[in-house]
């Protein structure tokens, strides 16, 4: 019982870490893309620089 559990565990941390890896990059895409559309592009670019 106890392998079976430590097993379960395995997976469902290995699945966290993969559902954590793929809302970062969703979240790092959608601050991405949010820029342009929330900020001109004139004071987009001054501001990042």
């Amino acid at each position: 019982m106890k392998k079976h559990d430590a097993h379960k565990l395995c997976t469902k941390s290995h699945a966290n870490s993969r559902f954590d890896r793929f809302f970062v990059q969703r979240l790092e895409i959608l601050k991405y893309w949010s820029f342009p559309n929330y900020l001109p592009m004139g004071s987009h670019t001054s501001t990042v620089s």
